[in-house]
């Protein structure tokens, strides 16, 4: 009688595996919800690059290294920090900084930076919590935002953002380009740190 040697062996049992069918082990709900994610992500950056608003692509881990050469060379004179956590980084870049606006203070600062609860992506808006106006305070806006607040829309942010923040929340239509660059506080230039 024939015996089959190792390397047969091997190929048999290969094609065997290739014809037997396997269930696929991730839940169509999973593979569904990815899919969502990255649509919802692609459809905000392009109405948000659409309408002239500008993005840094970054995670976790290299964050603060692109913040920091970042500020590092567009050297603001001054900064409106909204966000107190990145006070260090700010303290690290010798900025000149302050983290809230004085009442009655009409001052106006370069750039202002914003924690956006929500980007929509069927707009391309920002939602904000706090009931602070992002208009009047400053030309540049900085918006840090998480990729995962990415949200398909108006009632789906609602169901996303802390009920406790839901009281104060200030929808920013998608930014409007500025003819020949000219930036005001009225029309401020938006950049978005996108953090995976």
């Amino acid at each position: 009688m024939y015996e089959t040697t190792t390397k047969e062996q091997i190929r048999k049992n290969i094609k065997d595996a290739l014809i037997e069918y396997v269930q696929n082990p991730y839940s169509k709900e999973i593979i569904e919800e990815v899919d969502s994610n990255v649509n919802n992500e692609h459809e905000f950056l392009s109405k948000y690059k659409e309408s002239g608003g500008f993005f840094i692509r970054c995670n976790s881990s290299n964050f603060q290294e692109l913040f920091n050469q970042f500020l590092t060379q567009k050297k603001y004179e001054s900064i409106l920090n909204t966000y107190l956590p990145l006070n260090s980084i700010l303290k690290n870049v010798k900025a000149n900084y302050q983290n809230y606006l004085i009442p009655g203070d009409l001052e106006t600062f370069p750039v202002s930076i914003h924690v956006a609860d929500a980007l929509i992506a069927s707009t391309g808006n920002f939602l904000f919590s706090g009931g602070v106006s992002i208009y009047g305070i400053s030309k540049t806006v900085l918006v840090l935002a998480r990729q995962d607040c990415i949200v398909p829309d108006i009632k789906t942010a609602y169901q996303f953002i802390n009920p406790q923040n839901q009281k104060n929340l200030i929808e920013i239509t998608k930014p409007h380009p500025a003819e020949n660059g000219n930036y005001s506080i009225n029309n401020p230039q938006f950049i978005l740190f996108l953090i995976a």
